[in-house]
């Protein structure tokens, strides 16, 4: 059986790709402050996400549960 050679990148794309990832990083990071600095921005408490998330939780749950009990 013939292995096919695994393409190794050049030293171009590497810092292509690494310059393309920084640009990326910095405008979500230029949002992120934009958003927090915004006084319409809408918070959602820990206490909040932690609700929200069990209740996902417990509906995914219930999906895979049903899902064993009609199979």
């Amino acid at each position: 059986m013939a292995h096919r050679a695994i393409p190794v990148p050049t030293e171009q794309e590497i810092k292509d790709a690494e310059s393309a990832y920084e640009a990326w990083f910095r405008s979500e990071v230029e949002e992120g402050l934009r958003e927090a600095d915004d006084p319409n921005t809408e918070w959602v408490s820990n206490e909040e996400v932690e609700r929200q998330s069990a209740l996902q939780r417990a509906e995914w749950l219930r999906q895979i549960d049903a899902k064993r009990t009609a199979g």
